[in-house]
This record gives structure tokens, sequence and C-alpha cells, in this order.
């Protein structure tokens, strides 16, 4: 007798991984999340000297690392001999011309293989490299110059990615999430357009969200903590979008964030993980 399979498949729960830099904070394992290390510092061992990049460095440090633990590399500056002065890695084919992308791509390639040749072998991926981070409301679709703008950012994409086989070289996509202005609409439908692409690439997707808006923000909006509805929507979009994602919360010499302080964000987080496990 032929049965009907009437089983729902089990929603996915996102795996939440750890770059929370506050006083007094738990560890990873008590706080429920994976840990991942964030590498922007090996191959500069002279900070913050960055004229040349050691390769060597680079091995020692991958020959120490957990295999079981992704590399994201932070991957954001390269000095110029020409200006003397560092600058961003040229990667925006709207601004850069496919040579200067090429050869920014090299290096961020040269940088991969050295983790390789240092004998690590678990996955690696770029913070914030792919897709282009736009910053510009033009993705938008309430946006009028909406079609051809989201055209070129395609293309940018598409042209970063394929420079020098870099999106050969890596196993995850990481695009920055991080929040640049408070209107709740509008940060869930620039984070979705950033997830939908990061995801066309065909590789995992681990973004990185923050509870705490982008340190360049406009407008007075610069680290300040998001709204419950701004951080539970993002939350929810993770989760809708079925990706993973990186929880990152900075500190520096002049301030930290106490978990002690039982913050709102933690809460919600909580909430919503104890709410998903609830409804498997």
């Amino acid at each position: 007798m032929n049965t009907i399979n009437d089983t729902k498949p089990t929603p996915r729960i996102p795996k939440f991984y750890d770059v929370i830099d506050m006083l007094n904070r738990p560890s990873t394992d008590e706080l429920g999340l994976h840990r991942i290390v964030e590498d922007g510092r090996s191959w500069w061992p002279k900070l913050p000297d960055k004229r040349v990049i050691d390769l060597e460095a680079v091995r020692q440090h991958a020959s120490k690392l957990d295999q079981n633990v992704p590399v994201c590399i932070d991957f954001e500056d390269l000095y110029d001999h020409n200006t003397n002065s560092v600058r961003p890695v040229k990667m925006d084919g709207r601004v850069w011309t496919a040579r200067e992308i090429a050869d920014d791509a090299y290096v961020a390639r040269s940088l991969v293989r050295a983790y390789r040749e240092g004998g690590f072998r678990g996955k690696i991926g770029f913070y914030g490299l792919l897709p282009i981070r736009e910053v510009d409301w033009c993705i938008l679709t309430r946006d009028p110059r909406y079609s051809d703008q989201q055209r070129l950012w395609k293309l940018a994409c598409g042209m970063a990615a394929l420079a020098k086989g870099l999106l050969d070289e890596i196993d995850f996509i990481a695009p920055s999430l991080y929040a640049i202005g408070p209107d709740v609409a509008q940060h869930l439908e620039w984070t979705g357009a950033n997830i939908e692409q990061a995801k066309a690439y065909g590789k995992p997707v681990i973004a990185y969200i923050s509870p705490e808006s982008h340190w360049a923000a406009t407008g007075g909006f610069a680290r300040k903590l998001l709204s419950q509805p701004q951080w539970q929507g993002t939350l929810e979009l993770i989760r809708k979008k079925h990706i993973d994602a990186v929880i990152w919360l900075g500190g520096d010499n002049t301030f930290k964030h106490d978990f002690a302080e039982l913050p709102m964000w933690w809460e919600c987080f909580e909430a919503l993980r104890t709410h998903w496990n609830s409804i498997k």
C-alpha cells in the first residue's frame, strides 16, 4: 500500500559565529556560537608599517590554525608605492580599471595560497571583498536610478570575482551587512540585495552582521546600537535567506560595550534562537 509522506522539511537554523569584543563576555561555547578566525594582521608583522606583505609570516600563522575552524581574511587596504600611502584595495569596476582590479586580486589570491602552503586545509573566505559593498541607496528598488545602477553594480561584482580566478580560491562569501542608517525597511531591502548578490556566486555565505551601526555611518548614526526591529529584522532575514552569519561587535582603546549589562540585542538574539529551535 502506498503511503503519502506529508512530513515537512526541518527549517534551517543559521550558524552564528563569534567575533564579539565586549567586557565581561562569556566564552564562545557558553554563548552557543561557533568559532571563526578573523585575520587581518598576519601578513604585516611590523604593523603599523604596511609597506611590505610577508607571505612567509602568513604560512607560519596558517600552520598553527585549527583545520575545523574557518578563516575569514580581512584584506581591505594596500600600500601604494606611487603615492607612499595606504589605500583601499581596488575591486570596484565602476571606479577602477580591469588591470588595477586584477593586480589587487593577485595579491588577495597570493594570501589564500600562502595559507594553503602553510598547511591550512579548512574553509577560507574574504571579509567584504565579494560582493562589492554598495553603501549607496541606489541599489534599492525605490530609487529612480535603480535599473541602471543595479546593472552596473552586478557587473562590478562579477568583474571582481573573475579577476585572476579569485572566486576559485575561496570556500565562502562573507559580505559586510553593517547598518548605515536607522530606517528599518531600507536596511532590510539593502541587506537582502547584498545577500542575493553574495549567493549568486554559488558559494556558501557567512555574512557579517552587527547589533551596532557601521563606524563610518553618517548623520550621528555611527556606532549606535540598532533598534530592536532593525536588529531582529536582520536576524530573521539571515534565516529566511538560508545563510549563516558572523556576529561582530568591536571595541577599541576608548570604549567597549559590557555584556554584564544584559544587552537588549543579545536577549533578542537568544529569544529568536529559542523560538527557532521550538518550531523545528
